[in-house]
């Protein structure tokens, strides 16, 4: 797939935000999947490598947020924990359309797609200290995003898209059940946690096709 990418001659840049909400899946709060509950935004910047490739770098931010109050299950809602962490996200990844969206072509195109690539963000780490109560480090590890969407682009150079993206990540103390040296554990010890990000994306493209046959050739 990446040879084939980079195959093509076409170029043109996309910078852009998002702007949407996020939600926690772990052992702690909703069991649904995508529940909205804390702001989440976002920018990125894009290189159409073709109508049907596109590499992604991004930054997103989000006060992650998960209270057993506000479970349907009846064992998370009266046990009442809950959590909250920063999360400062930098990710890099590639972009597949599943129509032909060729932005050099002067007219609105729109395409679902899907994103896969790699994470690496900053959460609150929990820790029992030495008096039996909780202390927090900030941690960083990685997370490995799935995303799919849908995108509509004008022909003023302005996209706009939903999407909705999961993320899996490499550890399962965001929300404190991993903590070691405590007197009771909590949760499934073989299960990582997960976030969800969804929004809406704006973006603003721009760059000309390196080649002869561009804009009314």
């Amino acid at each position: 797939m990446l040879l084939l990418a980079f195959n093509s001659q076409a170029q043109r840049y996309e910078l852009g935000g998002f702007l949407g909400g996020s939600n926690f899946i772990g052992d702690v709060g909703k069991t649904q999947y995508i529940s909205p509950e804390k702001l989440a935004y976002g920018a990125f910047f894009k290189w159409n490598i073709n109508d049907r490739f596109s590499a992604k770098l991004s930054y997103n931010y989000t006060n992650l947020f998960a209270a057993d109050s506000l479970s349907s299950s009846p064992g998370r809602y009266y046990r009442n924990f809950k959590v909250g962490s920063n999360i400062h996200e930098f990710g890099l990844g590639f972009e597949f359309n599943f129509f032909p969206y060729d932005l050099h072509e002067l007219k609105t195109h729109q395409t679902p797609y899907i994103y896969v690539g790699a994470d690496y963000f900053s959460f609150k780490d929990r820790y029992l200290t030495s008096s039996n109560t909780i202390g927090y480090n900030t941690n960083f590890t990685y997370a490995m995003p799935f995303a799919v969407g849908y995108k509509v682009a004008f022909v003023n150079h302005f996209t706009v898209g939903a999407e909705v993206g999961i993320r899996y990540t490499f550890t399962d103390n965001i929300d404190g059940s991993a903590m070691e040296d405590v007197p009771f554990e909590f949760g499934n010890p073989n299960s990582n946690d997960w976030y969800v990000f969804t929004g809406l994306t704006v973006s603003y493209f721009f760059g000309r096709k390196p080649c002869n046959s561009c804009y009314g050739k």
